[in-house]
């Protein structure tokens, strides 16, 4: 007896041993049919990435902490534990992509209770005050004629610490959301879009200043209590993290336009002097020739064998330009006479806004060629360098290239540039 109950517990250990296995082998083939399903999902997500613009892929990037929140990535997309680098599409587009019927719903409730948005009318009047309250061009876009003030500009005023990339994810979120849900047309979000591009390239050069100012203006702000900044927070950890984020796959430097330094008599160019290297260290130059030798140098230190400076090439055909950009300075007194004050003057001065004496702010500088018809390259930047000289720029002093905006003063045929500097 003793025997039949061994060889009976022996064929229930072999059973149970074999029922294992075949659970084992079934759970395999399962997660390998899975990680086949993924790997085609993540190749065809790739591509239609790929296949997106610039300011598409950018502007809604800009809204990720937002986006990320209502989608719930990195645990439905990826799992909690695990990171294979999927790059989930909702981050880079918007209007159009899979599962976007699923989260409709969801995306205009939550447009509605924190914005008070509901159709295309309240989402362009919302957007309109935005632009308003941030300083942002509101010309070649639909919300040109708008005049709105739904937003309360003391509590978005963007001379807060931070305040500047809390309202350019804000409106990236509104644009990509009110998009999604069907209160505005591509083309029409889009136009918008490349504005709130241009404000944020204009205040940051990377995904890491624009993030940590991020969350130090949404406290700033007051959008959440602290439960909901913590997680913001989180979720913000994984944008910077994750391998398929678009924080961690588009670069600040990229650009979506080919774009020369030849131009016609009307014509001026979108991107200046992006390929040249540069730093503003205050110090004086005798005249053109000796500032000449110097950025020659500079070129060849920093690009070895893919320097090219062309001293005399046309960088600008304007007889006269002006360059806006940020600088600390201790009062207006050290304003240029060619200078104007963008800030308002009392605000720029308040104390608030003050760092040890010294006051961030906006300034436009107007430049006129020194032959009185167009801008070389060298004419270009020893006007900028000399510019700058007196001005503290804080860790901000490595040129990065100026940026066509617009013929800001409409009555004139002045053109408007902004100067980007790195650190």
């Amino acid at each position: 007896m003793i025997k039949f109950f061994k060889e009976l517990f022996g064929s229930i250990k072999e059973g149970i041993a074999e029922g294992v296995a075949e659970a084992n082998q079934e759970m395999a083939q399962e997660k390998e049919q899975e990680n086949k399903l993924k790997e085609t999902e993540n190749r065809e997500n790739k591509k239609a990435i790929d296949d997106l613009s610039f300011d598409e892929r950018f502007g809604t990037a800009l809204g990720a902490p937002f986006r990320v929140v209502i989608f719930g990535d990195w645990f439905t997309v990826f799992g909690s534990n695990d990171d294979d680098g999927t790059q989930p599409i909702h981050l880079y587009k918007f209007g159009n992509y899979p599962k976007l019927e699923k989260h409709k719903a969801e995306l205009a409730k939550f447009i509605k209770r924190d914005f008070y948005i509901f159709d295309k009318s309240s989402s362009i009047e919302i957007l309109a005050s935005y632009f308003d309250v941030a300083g942002i061009d509101k010309n070649g876009t639909i919300l040109e004629k708008i005049t709105s003030h739904k937003v309360e500009a003391g509590m978005w005023n963007p001379n807060k610490e931070g305040v500047k990339a809390t309202i350019s994810a804000v409106l990236s979120h509104i644009i990509s959301a009110s998009t999604d849900v069907g209160y505005l047309e591509k083309s029409e979000a889009l136009e918008i879009l490349k504005k709130v591009n241009q404000y944020a390239q204009k205040h940051y050069t990377n995904w890491e200043s624009y993030s940590k100012d991020f969350i130090t203006g949404e406290a700033n702000v007051g959008l959440n209590n602290s439960a909901g900044r913590g997680v913001l927070k989180k979720y913000i950890g994984y944008l910077e993290a994750k391998i398929g984020s678009p924080w961690n796959t588009i670069s600040w430097e990229s650009s979506g336009n080919n774009t020369t330094n030849e131009t016609t008599d009307n014509e001026v160019s979108t991107e200046v002097l992006g390929d040249i290297v540069w730093a503003f260290q205050r110090k004086k130059y005798n005249d053109t020739t000796d500032f000449n030798i110097e950025i020659e140098k500079y070129q060849q230190l920093i690009l070895k064998e893919k320097a090219v400076w062309e001293p005399e090439e046309i960088a600008i055909n304007k007889p006269e330009i002006k360059v806006c950009y940020e600088a600390w300075i201790k009062g207006k007194e050290e304003i240029a006479t060619n200078e104007t004050l963008l800030d308002d003057e009392e605000d720029a001065f308040d104390e608030d806004n003050s760092d040890e004496g010294m006051c961030q702010v906006e300034l436009c500088a107007t430049l006129k060629a020194q032959n009185g018809k167009y801008f070389t390259n060298l004419d270009l930047m020893y006007q900028l360098e000399q510019q700058v000289s007196n001005k503290e720029l804080g860790d901000h002093i490595f040129f990065e290239g100026l940026t066509f905006h617009s013929n800001a003063d409409h009555e004139s045929e002045i053109p408007t540039f902004y100067m980007y500097c790195g650190s």
